[in-house]
């Protein structure tokens, strides 16, 4: 018996030591950032990629503290439940071996009531040390789960600084970018439609009203007018014959698509709701919002639109990442996608990965280093995006609605 105890307390003793080592390495100060290679990747505190390396070392460490209190608080309500058991075990093997010790049928008790009273001894002694066991892990989880408490207060602390200062560097950005994000290059363009303005295409009336198609057709269509494009990307998803799968809307109704209103499907991903449409108004203020909101609109509203697409499914609704996302998910494909930053009515942020990520990482991409409150995806591996300073060559594809980027009064 004295053996079993020692060797249970050495096992509690090296579980708790695991324990306390994983906690110090959570708990302790900040390490140095990764520096990363590429020639475009800057790492200042004067950058977006320094913001995205503080963003994921934040949220790694709250992840590592939250992970740590929700695998503790089970635990410790599951050895409260023990404890309470084997109290109660405790007070019934005292009443029996009091009953035994009672009611024996000689002064001297017999040989078989002594045995009984000396297991009843043991199994009461054993339960005990049972119990003081777990109420021993269980002073060490409440001390460590006050810690970690406390640590994540302090992290979140952080947090509101950090998307603070976020905020006040991304409001400024305008242009192209690239930064990598939870492990994933993204290459982005931030619009400001004080200084830029935003086209779509679809049909080149001066090619018989073909499809463009690709992003050079789009390019040199551009350059006849004397248009310097910034950026351009396909726009929205597209059926076989290259129309648009659901409301589209170039120059005040030029050309026009109705609003698809179909419900959900589970073969695709413009039908994964809600879905929504990205669009200008008659202002020219950017605005992305969900399908069912759209249905709110006749046709005149929306043909007033200065430009439209529909896709889906959406990114972030209200600040919501889409109910349907999920982390960690090994669905990992090049994406594309369009947001506006919450508070930000002039500026409109395209983006689109070169490598493979889910949806849920792609929408914190938008929600959580741009803030914004409402995002859509475009499309998937399909997806390219010029960028005339950091992506000249890429040419491609066979869209079929695109968008362009070019500066106002370039001409």
């Amino acid at each position: 018996m004295q053996k079993k105890f020692y060797f249970g307390f050495i096992v509690i003793f090296f579980l708790v030591l695991a324990s306390a080592c994983l906690l110090a390495f959570i708990l302790k100060p900040n390490s140095s950032n990764a520096i990363l290679s590429s020639s475009h990747l800057q790492t200042n505190s004067d950058s977006l990629q320094y913001f995205a390396l503080r963003y994921e070392e934040l949220r790694n460490r709250r992840d590592s503290v939250l992970d740590l209190i929700s695998e503790f608080q089970p635990e410790l309500k599951e050895n409260n439940k023990k404890i309470a058991a084997q109290k109660k075990r405790q007070e019934d093997l005292k009443v029996n071996r009091a009953w035994i010790f009672k009611n024996s049928t000689h002064k001297a008790k017999t040989q078989a009531d002594k045995k009984d009273i000396i297991r009843y001894d043991s199994l009461i002694a054993s339960s005990e040390a049972a119990t003081k066991r777990m109420e021993s892990r269980n002073e060490f989880l409440n001390y460590n789960l006050l810690a970690l408490v406390e640590k994540d207060s302090i992290i979140s602390k952080y947090f509101v600084t950090f998307h603070k200062d976020l905020l006040r560097y991304t409001s400024k950005i305008h242009g192209s970018r690239v930064v990598r994000f939870q492990d994933v290059t993204y290459h982005l363009f931030v619009v400001d439609l004080d200084s830029d303005d935003v086209r779509m295409h679809l049909f080149n009336a001066e090619d018989q009203n073909k499809n463009f198609s690709s992003i050079e057709n789009v390019k040199k269509h551009l350059a006849k007018k004397k248009l310097q494009p910034l950026m351009i990307t396909n726009g929205g998803m597209y059926l076989s014959n290259l129309q648009p799968e659901g409301l589209y809307v170039e120059n005040q109704s030029t050309t026009f698509f109705p609003l698809n209103i179909q419900g959900a499907r589970p073969d695709a991903n413009f039908y994964l709701m809600p879905n929504g449409v990205f669009y200008l108004d008659a202002n020219n203020k950017p605005h992305i919002t969900t399908t069912e909101n759209m249905m709110s609109y006749n046709v005149n509203d929306l043909r007033k639109f200065k430009a439209a697409t529909q896709s889906g499914p959406m990114l972030v609704i209200d600040g919501d990442i889409h109910p349907a996302f999920m982390p960690n998910s090994k669905n990992s494909k090049v994406r594309s996608g369009v947001g506006i930053p919450l508070g930000q009515s002039r500026k409109i942020v395209f983006a689109i990965t070169t490598d493979g990520t889910n949806f849920y990482d792609f929408a914190l991409f938008f929600r959580d280093l741009f803030h914004c409150d409402q995002a859509l995806y475009l499309d998937g591996v399909v997806s390219q995006m010029y960028l005339a300073d950091l992506a000249p060559e890429v040419l491609g594809g066979n869209f079929g609605a695109m968008i362009s980027v070019v500066k106002k009064n370039s001409k």
